[in-house]
């Protein structure tokens, strides 16, 4: 499996890199009482440097992480149910060109009423894991780290 640091050694940096995610289903999400608002989207950020870093917990957003500059982002629209298990149709497909320090930043959003009401959870990957995914293509689960939402 290549790390950030294999990436950042490869003879084909400044490559132009396709990327396409399809998030098909998030099992588990407690949306509680207010399921007839929750209006869920998957946003997917390239970014330079860890977007976990200068967290003083794992659970908090950092706001100026999620206000970019992204080097490249795409958001999903709406999923087929929002009243159980979450599922897409969409592929969210991304071009940027290869470069050090990238990361891949998956974020689940509530965008009630058509405003961004901020982060639920999040998945970060370094661009050398997204190359790996790339290089064998197949569903994977993963567990996206939730943030703290005040009530």
């Amino acid at each position: 499996a290549a790390n950030a640091a294999d990436v950042e050694t490869l003879a084909d940096l400044g490559e132009e890199v396709h990327l396409m995610f399809h998030p098909l289903r998030m099992e588990g999400m407690s949306i509680g009482s207010e399921a007839w608002t929750f209006t869920p989207v998957v946003d997917l950020r390239v970014v330079r440097g860890d977007p976990r870093r200068g967290r003083s917990a794992p659970h908090e957003i950092d706001h100026a992480a999620f206000e970019g500059p992204f080097v490249a982002q795409s958001t999903t629209g709406h999923p087929r149910s929002t009243t159980h298990d979450l599922t897409w149709e969409d592929t969210i497909q991304l071009t940027f060109m290869k470069a050090r320090g990238l990361y891949v930043h998956v974020v689940l959003s509530d965008n009630r009423f058509g405003v961004g009401l901020g982060p639920l959870a999040e998945l970060v990957l370094t661009l050398g894991e997204a190359l790996d995914l790339i290089r064998e293509p197949r569903v994977r689960r993963y567990t996206m780290q939730p943030f703290k939402v005040d009530q």
